[in-house]
């Protein structure tokens, strides 16, 4: 399924005559329709618990992309020495060295396309608007983004195609900093998934009233044998982002009385239920503050604060306009709305683009 996605078309065409049924099958079969063949109730709530992992309930998650994930973490997690940072740390010396540049805290405003073709980038920084040309425009994004950033007129039937294609489940995040030996009251290492009953395929919908049906609890400074720094906690719960619908397009650093009283509310409700379910980490507890869709997209411009860019359904894995190459010469896609949500995808996403402008980068894949 990516090798078509990064593949040349004809070639993609071939892989699609002798594979895409048995993607198209695995794809339109449902979590939930494969688990209706496990007897055990319990048991088939633990094998479908991670689907929050890539934010689509069992009822539409592909089987395909369980599989996937689940697969993954079968052959061990990971988690960067040192913490997520060391991916720019180590990615920047290399692109400079290559004789690349890096613009922090610049805005795309344009896709510059003459004659069919990208051309180049015009983005604003600091108050003064620039464009860079190149030879090939890869876009990281996600596609909201990207389709922003074109003039209407270009590829407009892609376009259209794009549009239809909604975003996923937001999220709010708790982060909690702790102090005290917490590894004794009961924190590891370990991605805690916790759900208050066997329907693991609620979404959190009413977040100003109820209390979140299920939460992804993890500790990553037990993950990280380097860290110096005092134990942190994360706890974070998948939500439906209509309850933030009035702020969501509103100017950045202005929030209303309404919002941060709500805020405060879902603030309050998520750490109850983290003190509920490690109540010998609540006495070590300095720190807490909380994100929210609003953050999301402020930070990473992520439509409608989406968690994982866009939703995780049949559709999007089969999608003939989610590939690399665009019908736009010059413009590639990349980031995890080409492959697959998470770090894992954004990264392969990334791959698959450079392999299109570079082709010698395919046989490190095959190796």
């Amino acid at each position: 399924m990516f090798a078509m996605r990064g593949m040349p078309h004809w070639l993609a065409w071939g892989m699609r005559l002798i594979h895409g049924d048995e993607v198209e099958r695995w794809a339109q079969c449902t979590l939930a329709s494969a688990l209706a063949e496990v007897p055990d109730a319990q048991l088939r709530a633990v094998l479908g618990a991670r689907w929050a992992d890539y934010g689509a309930p069992p009822d539409s998650a592909p089987m395909l992309e369980h599989a996937l994930v689940t697969g993954s973490y079968n052959a061990g997690a990971y988690y960067p020495a040192g913490g997520p940072g060391r991916f720019a740390q180590t990615l920047v010396p290399v692109i400079e060295a290559a004789g690349g540049a890096l613009q922090l805290g610049a805005t795309a405003d344009h896709i510059v396309v003459t004659g069919g073709r990208a051309v180049g980038v015009a983005f604003s920084q600091g108050g003064a608007r620039r464009t860079e040309f190149a030879s090939h425009v890869i876009s990281a994004m996600g596609i909201a983004n990207t389709v922003a950033c074109l003039d209407a007129a270009t590829a407009p039937a892609w376009q259209d195609t794009l549009r239809g294609l909604r975003p996923g489940l937001a999220h709010l995040a708790l982060y909690i900093g702790l102090d005290g030996d917490i590894a004794a009251a009961g924190a590891s290492g370990a991605n805690v998934w916790i759900y208050e009953s066997a329907e693991i395929g609620r979404v959190w919908r009413n977040v100003e009233e109820d209390d979140p049906p299920g939460l992804f609890v993890s500790f990553p400074s037990m993950k990280d044998r380097a860290c110096k720094g005092k134990p942190t906690a994360e706890v974070i719960a998948l939500c439906d982002a209509r309850a933030f619908a009035p702020w969501l397009d509103t100017q950045e650093g202005r929030r209303s009385a309404q919002y941060l009283e709500l805020k405060g509310r879902i603030e309050k409700r998520l750490l109850a239920r983290f003190c509920a379910h490690f109540p010998a980490l609540a006495p070590l507890i300095r720190f807490r503050e909380l994100s929210t869709p609003l953050t999301q997209q402020r930070y990473l411009r992520a439509a409608g604060g989406a968690m994982y860019g866009l939703e995780m359904t049949a559709t999007r894995l089969t999608s003939a306009a989610l590939r690399v190459r665009t019908p736009i010469h010059g413009l590639l896609l990349a980031g995890q709305d080409v492959t697959g949500p998470g770090i894992a995808g954004a990264f392969m996403g990334g791959l698959m683009a450079a392999a299109a402008i570079e082709p010698a980068l395919l046989k490190r894949f095959a190796s």
